[in-house]
């Protein structure tokens, strides 16, 4: 009796184990997309770097009319 209980376990097992169905997915839209916060810094240095090289630019026209 022990044995059969046995068997019938592993089988149970074992077919639930290749069960082709998956589990749901929830696709709210509440929840963030995966890579939102790298995105987010990016635009950030992005916008960083645009600041940079404007004033840069100014910069080097204040010297450039200095010099004449």
């Amino acid at each position: 009796m022990k044995s059969l209980s046995m068997v019938c376990l592993a089988v149970l097992a074992c077919v639930s184990g290749c069960s082709d169905r998956q589990a749901p997915v929830s696709k709210t839209p509440d929840s963030p997309r995966l890579f939102d916060t790298q995105r987010e810094a990016l635009q950030r240095a992005k916008g960083v770097e645009q600041t940079v090289q404007q004033q840069s630019q100014i910069e080097k026209q204040v010297i450039d009319q200095q010099g004449d």
